[in-house]
């Protein structure tokens, strides 16, 4: 009893007749004079007398009680949480009870702060505008979800949880995860997600193995992309429709550099894509037309547009004239020139004749 760590005393007719090193420490007192003979009940708050005095008779009548989480309160008045439990027993052959008490004060602190940390944590995943999917990486059955990622879904929560990930998040067949079976990763890859009704969303996914109570898993967020897929395949009608038009479509910023051209721009000049991409435009003009480069982006910047006839080389060294109207426009924030140019080889031969 005087060795052990859990703080032991024993109380008879409500005083306090004994108390271990362990108890004088727990109520912060320095000898044993400080303790003994005072009421049982002097140290213990408020907000669980009741509880200890129902404990304190059962205890008296030789009735087993459970042991009972009450705060206790030390000789400067700061306030511990412990657990304690009380059994009858004889005390210089009268009737007094016993008590083990062990302090829990700092593993319910640490309790308190984890729920804390949890419930800040559990804020911010139902606040992110991104959907958030927690997964078992050993029976790939999902654990968690935000409300994005339900909104996404369409379902609600109690019918998601539980459920295999590939229902919903990765539609491919059991035993063919692409992250555990097939070893794949998914850091900012697209893939899709299937909604309750069967439509498949666009996603951004990323995947980050984790451990949470002990548990490995697979923390997934996903980010609708149908929006940004949906202008990429406008672009791609509308680039595809440029290059149908018979015309030279061209946009390059106020250095020359060409950001943008038409299939029709490499067919003027003979040039592949790649090898167009590099070559600038005081490259394409010759001498004459070089020269006027400045003064027609002092032009354009003036009035917004201008036309005007021009020669480009083309890759073979011949040249081919050409009659361009062109536009200030914006291009990632940024001033660039928008050419359309048409060929003008056949009306320069008929002024010739």
């Amino acid at each position: 009893v005087e060795i052990t760590p859990d703080a032991i005393l024993v109380h008879q007719e409500g005083r306090i007749v004994y108390i271990n090193p362990a108890g004088l420490e727990l109520l912060g007192a320095a000898h044993a004079d400080q303790v003994v003979g005072k009421s049982v009940l002097d140290f213990i708050h408020t907000d669980s007398l009741e509880k200890v005095r129902t404990n304190i008779g059962k205890d008296l009548k030789g009735e087993r009680t459970p042991a009972v989480e009450i705060r206790m309160l030390r000789l400067d008045g700061e306030t511990v949480t412990v657990e304690g439990q009380g059994v009858q027993t004889l005390y210089q052959g009268k009737p007094a009870i016993q008590a083990a008490i062990r302090d829990i004060t700092e593993r319910r602190e640490a309790e308190q702060a984890l729920r804390e940390s949890e419930d800040r944590l559990r804020t911010i995943m139902q606040s992110v505008q991104t959907g958030i999917i927690i997964i078992d990486a050993r029976t790939h059955t999902i654990l968690d979800v935000n409300r994005k990622a339900l909104a996404m879904i369409g379902v609600k929560k109690a019918d998601i949880i539980g459920s295999v990930c590939h229902r919903y998040i990765c539609p491919c067949e059991q035993g063919e995860c692409p992250i555990t079976n097939l070893g794949q990763g998914a850091d900012a890859s697209e893939r899709v997600l299937i909604t309750k009704s069967g439509v498949r969303i666009p996603v951004l996914k990323t995947v980050v193995p984790a451990t949470i109570a002990g548990r490995d898993v697979f923390i997934e967020s996903v980010m609708d992309i149908s929006e940004l897929k949906s202008r990429e395949d406008r672009i791609r009608i509308l680039a595809g429709l440029l290059d149908l038009i018979p015309a030279s479509v061209t946009v390059h910023d106020t250095e020359g550099r060409f950001l943008y051209a038409n299939e029709k721009s490499f067919e003027f000049h003979g040039y592949t894509a790649s090898e167009f991409s590099k070559i600038n435009l005081h490259e394409l003009d010759v001498p004459e037309s070089e020269r006027l480069i400045e003064e027609r982006i002092r032009q354009l910047k003036e009035t917004g547009h201008v036309s005007f006839e021009v020669q480009h080389y083309r890759k073979d060294g011949s040249v081919i004239p050409l009659l361009v109207n062109a536009r200030i426009t914006t291009w990632d924030g940024a001033p660039v020139i928008l050419s359309i140019a048409t060929d003008n080889t056949e009306r320069k031969q008929a002024e010739q004749e």
